[in-house]
């Protein structure tokens, strides 16, 4: 449905108590952790392993501290028993066959191979996270295209899935007008096409060169970005060593200030990311699973035809104040 103020949103067809969930765990589109962590699912960011080798010593923390677990050491307390990592590169892991084969095709587009598009992203240190979500856009898309035949392939807009948010301007657009921004976008672009057509000629995809250079043209490629800075939002839950060290610790301690760190992220959800702003919001967004499946709940009693909305200040989002 629509609204008068701000196109889509999100509204009652029925009343609801304050502490309902509306949403259950909805799965992101999309996703990316804030900072590459080998013991995180890469698609949903379910924490893999053993609280104390691949948690606690991977962040610093000294597992000699006391424990909470009477008679269980740390390294044989197990968070996810199962997990496949990808073959061909260190980077990455899954929680799951389920999340393995949701997002397994998509990851070897740009897997193995494409150093010089992530040296370029690294770089990019401020915009990091909307290129890497780009790039994960275009894996989708790409994948869609290798599934069809070349002379399907024509119609590539069929695959330009990200239209259908009703909300994607060029990024170089939103907000207050930034050169920067459309020469990052053109930059990236030219990672992206000699990144893909050097996967061409390899055969690691079947695809024509031609269909690659629309997909990563200038206007597609500031489409997506635009859709990202206005659509996406940001996942927080509590990371097992940060949970480790608040049962530890009743009292805060400053010399685990930098450990145990939260669980972040960006994601792109199908109707979360539908939800409006308001100062006085009447349901929030929380991630009950130790995951980035998200969830909305009422914080006040909301009646039939109301539109839901959210605050944006605290989620922050990519808009950095630009949206």
């Amino acid at each position: 449905p629509t609204n008068d103020k701000n196109g889509f949103g999100i509204f009652a067809v029925a009343n609801i108590a304050c502490g309902d969930l509306i949403i259950s765990h909805e799965e992101p589109i999309i996703a990316c952790s804030a900072r590459p962590n080998r013991s995180i699912c890469s698609s949903c960011s379910t924490p893999i392993g053993t609280l104390g080798k691949d948690h606690l010593k991977a962040d610093g923390i000294d597992v000699s501290l006391p424990y909470i677990f009477d008679g269980i050491d740390s390294d044989d307390l197990v968070l996810t028993t199962a997990h496949t990592k990808c073959k061909e590169c260190d980077d990455t892991v899954w929680c799951s066959t389920e999340c393995f084969r949701k997002c397994q095709e998509q990851h070897c587009i740009f897997c193995k191979g494409s150093g010089p598009l992530k040296d370029f992203i690294e770089k990019e240190e401020e915009n990091a996270t909307i290129l890497r979500l780009a790039t994960k856009v275009i894996a989708v898309a790409m994948s869609h295209l290798t599934s069809l035949s070349n002379d399907k392939q024509t119609f590539i807009e069929q695959c330009f899935w990200w239209t259908e948010y009703g909300s994607h301007p060029l990024w170089w657009e939103v907000g207050a007008p930034k050169d920067d921004k459309k020469d990052i976008t053109s930059r990236f672009c030219t990672a992206l096409q000699k990144t893909l057509i050097e996967f061409i000629a390899s055969k690691r995809i079947d695809v024509e060169e031609t269909v690659v250079r629309q997909v990563c043209s200038q206007d597609t490629v500031g489409s997506i970005l635009g859709m990202l800075q206005c659509n996406v939002m940001e996942y927080e839950f509590p990371s097992p060593a940060g949970q480790y060290l608040e049962q530890v610790f009743e009292d805060s301690c400053e010399q685990f200030a930098a450990h145990g760190q939260p669980i972040s992220g960006s994601g792109l959800y199908p109707l979360l990311s539908l939800a409006n702003h308001d100062c006085n919001p009447n349901a929030s967004i929380e991630f009950l699973q130790e995951s980035n499946r998200g969830s909305m709940v009422a914080t006040r009693d909301i009646a039939v035809d109301e539109e839901i909305c959210i605050t944006y200040v605290c989620n922050g989002g990519l808009g950095g104040g630009d949206g």
